[in-house]
């Protein structure tokens, strides 16, 4: 049914795309080249009227060069890449997805100030997805105003780094590895067992 869509106006989103199959693929490669794609079971070519949109969250372009990923797929769909930062890096954007969340549960859930330093200063491992899932379980509960005890025990021990990484490219992991200790004994305090359990 998904090559059947190509042939309709709209916009075809092809979530985690290192995960297609190669038949698909190679279906998919040579729709966008000719324009034309047939539908399940026929033999008639329709012209291609969606805009393709794939998303992913791994380098495929490291995929191409192992082999794993068709390079003409890959270059065929990165016409206009567009890399969305991770949430650590987009702090002003967490206020509007919590927003969003909550209406979404249909429970307007409040911040206290400290609850919101708290997840402001956390790193976001999962990214929006994480702080989706959090709402979704603060919901839940009874409190309409969250205090710090409410949140995940991973965010109240501010565990993860919680600034992005700017400024280490170039560098070697264990390099980057140092910066990041040393960036958490500042946040801590120098308390080397809150040092511990933020970087897990």
């Amino acid at each position: 049914g998904e090559v059947g869509a190509l042939g309709r106006p709209g916009v075809i989103i092809l979530k985690e795309l290192e995960a297609l199959s190669d038949p698909l693929q190679r279906t998919l490669a040579s729709a966008l080249t000719t324009g034309r794609v047939a539908p399940p079971g026929g033999s008639t070519l329709r012209p291609l009227q969606a805009r393709v949109l794939g998303l992913s969250h791994v380098d495929l372009h490291a995929r191409v060069e192992a082999g794993t990923f068709r390079a003409d797929l890959f270059y065929l769909l990165d016409a206009q890449r567009l890399v969305v930062p991770p949430l650590r890096q987009r702090r002003e954007d967490l206020r509007p997805l919590w927003r969003r969340f909550c209406q979404q549960t249909g429970r307007a859930l409040t911040l206290s100030t400290e609850a919101l330093i708290l997840l402001d200063g956390y790193g976001w491992p999962g990214n929006y997805l994480e702080l989706e899932s959090e709402v979704r379980r603060l919901s839940r509960g009874g409190a309409l105003t969250i205090q710090p005890a409410d949140l995940s025990a991973r965010i109240r021990d501010q565990r993860g780094v919680a600034r992005g990484a700017a400024g280490y490219a170039g560098k070697t992991l264990s390099e980057i590895q140092e910066a990041l200790v040393r960036q958490a004994l500042l946040e801590c305090g120098g308390v080397k067992a809150l040092v511990a359990r933020k970087l897990g």
